[in-house]
């Protein structure tokens, strides 16, 4: 079945944060006034009402063992991540996957961004606030376009979920890529060590973490058909992005087997500046330090 169209709205744009180191921060122009205001449009019944912090349980009789983390990592794209929770509440709710809740995993500052440490870090904060079977890492910037890809993981193999996506004409780029969406048990996770902590800007995370499953620990993923696990880009503005420089992107990628046990969870370094659990999501801003000294700007995406 179709997803349902947006059924709700983001409630954030902080008026005032008593941290004085984060006065500096709001109002985010990026989420205004779109996202300070609270939507008649989201639901109040009980069989859907979503918890502060963008937590949800089925009924008992309908309710499955696993229980999800949703770890979104994010900076500046608000009308993405309106967008996407719009799609992705209601169709978990229909999938009836088990309870749920989502975080959004925001990287503090104007530095590179580095998904590996803001996917560490929401996993290690939503692990210190329940014990959940299953984590989810979702891009912000693809939706799923149909229910029929379940988000849930598989007891013996990670999942990988975003197979098609349409900006790639809905095959995969090159068949080691697990980026988009990808869904571990918590066990498989910390096997792995989680992600790295070295990749700064774009690129090439996700291709540490496909060598760490199928070869560093052996652990082999599985993917949905294509024609089920189909996803649609959601455009986004310009954006300045920050990368590696290209002497030390493929030397770092080819260390990762050598790295995998001892760069990832064990080792991330964060501070949690702030969280609030909004209307349909936890926020985490998270300050993950500096990037190294040798990075470059390339253009825009």
């Amino acid at each position: 079945s179709s997803v349902a169209g947006p059924a709700f709205q983001i409630l954030s744009c902080w008026a005032s944060i008593p941290d004085p180191q984060l006065s500096g921060l709001v109002p985010n122009p990026n989420c205004a006034p779109m996202l300070c205001q609270v939507s008649a449009d989201i639901a109040s019944t009980n069989s859907t009402r979503i918890l502060p912090g963008g937590a949800w349980c089925p009924s008992a009789k309908c309710r499955h063992q696993q229980s999800l983390a949703i770890v979104i990592p994010f900076r500046d794209r608000w009308r993405q991540l309106r967008n996407l929770l719009s799609v992705l509440h209601p169709m978990l709710q229909r999938q009836q996957s088990g309870c749920y809740r989502v975080f959004v995993v925001e990287q503090y500052g104007g530095g590179a961004f580095n998904k590996g440490r803001l996917n560490n870090a929401g996993f290690l904060e939503a692990m210190r606030r329940h014990n959940f079977t299953c984590v989810i890492f979702q891009d912000t910037d693809i939706v799923p376009e149909n229910d029929r890809n379940p988000y849930l993981c598989g007891s013996v193999r990670p999942r990988h979920l975003a197979v098609a996506v349409d900006t790639n004409r809905y095959r995969l780029p090159y068949a080691a890529l697990v980026g988009g969406v990808i869904a571990f048990t918590t066990r498989h996770f910390f096997r792995v060590n989680g992600y790295s902590n070295l990749y700064w800007g774009w690129g090439l995370e996700d291709d540490d973490m496909e060598l760490r499953m199928k070869i560093g620990t052996k652990l082999k993923y599985e993917r949905p058909p294509a024609s089920v696990a189909r996803f649609k880009a959601l455009p986004h503005a310009s954006q300045r992005i920050y990368r590696l420089q290209a002497s030390r992107r493929m030397p770092l990628l080819k260390t990762a087997l050598q790295r995998y046990s001892k760069d990832g969870l064990n080792t991330v370094k964060y501070r949690v500046l702030f969280s609030s659990n909004e209307p349909l999501f936890t926020h985490l801003l998270i300050d993950i330090g500096e990037q190294p000294l040798d990075f470059e700007l390339t253009g825009t995406e």
